[in-house]
């Protein structure tokens, strides 16, 4: 048996559905939702309502469906990848999706003084992204490494 067709294990198919819940349904809502997610009614403060669930403000419909659409292909593809059996029907989204969390993470820091550090939705963030990362990187090494 090749590397390829190695079988995936339960717990990576585990991490590809909660990415895909996570990520499909976020995006879902900034999609076709902006208004609920990152733009529209201002709040007293003037705020736009939907700032106080995004880490930071997204000001415009076209932020707010521009990431939505992008969460919900994440979500497509980790559901998909949920749904297969061996490594490589999955080792080709790896590489970019490990690019783009890595590179998403990089950014969040790099402009780490745009997010209201005292809301809890910031921290989630950082969170998610970093163990979603690890996780990632454990697995693509683990894979890419075994031996058959």
């Amino acid at each position: 048996m090749d590397k390829e067709s190695q079988l995936l294990g339960r717990d990576l198919k585990i991490i590809f559905m909660l990415v895909g819940v996570l990520t499909f349904g976020v995006g879902m809502v900034m999609f076709f939702l902006p208004g609920a997610a990152g733009v529209g009614t201002a709040l007293a403060d003037g705020k736009p309502a939907g700032d106080q669930w995004w880490p930071w403000p997204l000001r415009t419909a076209l932020n707010t469906r521009f990431l939505g659409s992008l969460f919900i292909a994440v979500g497509v593809g980790a559901f998909w990848s949920a749904m297969q059996r061996t490594w490589g029907q999955v080792r080709g989204l790896f590489l970019p999706a490990l690019t783009f969390t890595a590179l998403a993470t990089a950014t969040a820091f790099i402009h780490l003084s745009s997010f209201d550090r005292q809301r809890i939705t910031t921290w989630a963030f950082f969170a998610i992204y970093i163990i979603v990362l690890i996780a990632g990187i454990i697995a693509y090494l683990r894979y890419e490494r075994r031996k058959v």
